[in-house]
């Protein structure tokens, strides 16, 4: 039995007054069963309980035998009620909806071991509780339900009409549950979505943040380099009467980072060469190496330098040069760097060309 049942009976119950509940019949109401419709079958229970209490008759607010399982026979209907102290035992059964129900009523007496049991048609509305008290009061009397058992099976007078009445408010109350259902998940799917936009847009904007800050060569506050490495070039053209060969060297860098453009070191250059030609080459020039990744420092760009070839053997009259080469930097480990100039293409105004390339190792500071 459900616990505002019983508060709803024993409040009543107190209103009828002290003396009233000492005269009044014990009565062991069983939770109706019989319909799926939960919150039917509660007020049904209710409505049995109003019933009984204004026949001057008192539910029992607490007994074991209520939460048992609903008696079969006579003689444990009969037991059970000698077991509580009560004088009688209601165990009602529901099948239908609000406007319109049928209610089985099996009731026993404890004083005689009397069972009856009756099945009658319940309008809901303003109908119902006058027709309960009319179904309980004739069960529930020592001379037992009698001639009225005819009459009280009958369909009420104006079924169809209340019924229908009943049924019509029961539909546009459901229809309004139904619409206030709807609005509440509609209310929920928005804020489920509004809460997802937030957080893709959250989880964008992280992204996009990490992005922007992820490292960039030179970044650490180290704007020096110093980097010593070797180089390889194959003649690739020369002049006339030149013979082709190899020219392989030493080669220094000195670089300083542009603190306002990510990525730009502008750098002075000595290489000394032998080979194919010997001789030292000095230059200035400038790297530009971009971050490609997040969370690798690899730097990928381009370096460029203008300067002086030397050739110390054969034609040792100085001339331009201009040397390009794609280049890749890994920050090995803390200011520890290894570059690499790739297909990196030198000319010299004499008319001769190399491709090679370069390995070194640089230093920030």
């Amino acid at each position: 039995m459900r616990l505002h049942s019983f508060t709803t009976w024993l409040a009543l119950v107190s209103i009828l007054g002290a003396p009233a509940v000492a005269s009044a019949d014990q009565v062991i109401l069983f939770p109706p069963t019989g319909d799926d419709d939960q919150e039917l079958l509660d007020h049904v229970e209710e409505a049995l309980a109003d019933a009984l209490i204004s026949l001057e008759h008192q539910p029992m607010s607490e007994s074991m035998a209520i939460n048992a399982a609903p008696p079969e026979t006579g003689n444990e209907m009969r037991a059970i009620a000698e077991m509580e102290r009560a004088d009688w035992v209601v165990i009602p059964t529901v099948q239908g909806g609000s406007a319109r129900y049928r209610l089985h009523l099996k009731v026993g007496q404890a004083s005689d071991g009397r069972v009856e049991e009756i099945e009658v048609t319940v309008l809901g509305g303003e109908a119902e509780a006058p027709r309960l008290l009319d179904v309980m009061g004739s069960m529930l009397r020592p001379q037992g339900v009698g001639d009225d058992a005819v009459r009280l099976t009958e369909e009420p007078d104006g079924s169809d009409e209340a019924a229908e009445a009943v049924r019509l408010e029961e539909e546009e109350r459901r229809r309004r549950e139904e619409e206030e259902e709807r609005a509440r998940e509609e209310a929920a799917r928005e804020e489920f979505l509004a809460r997802e936009r937030e957080r893709a847009e959250n989880a964008e904007r992280e992204r996009q943040q990490a992005w922007e800050n992820r490292e960039q060569y030179g970044q650490r506050d180290t704007r020096w380099m110093l980097s010593a490495g070797v180089d390889v070039r194959p003649i690739v053209a020369q002049p006339a009467g030149a013979t082709g060969g190899l020219i392989w060297g030493l080669s220094a860098r000195l670089g300083y980072t542009i603190e306002d453009v990510d990525g730009l070191e502008i750098r002075a250059a000595v290489d000394g060469f032998g080979g194919s030609s010997s001789g030292f080459a000095i230059g200035a020039g400038a790297a530009y190496l971009h971050s490609f990744f997040q969370d690798f420092p690899l730097f990928i760009g381009l370096s460029l330098e203008l300067g002086l070839f030397q050739p110390v053997t054969g034609n040792n009259s100085p001339s331009f040069m201009l040397r390009a080469a794609p280049t890749v930097t890994w920050r090995v480990a803390g200011e520890l760097h290894l570059e690499a100039a790739i297909a990196e293409v030198m000319y010299v105004s004499v008319g001769a060309a190399t491709v090679g390339g370069a390995l070194r190792v640089a230093y920030r500071f």
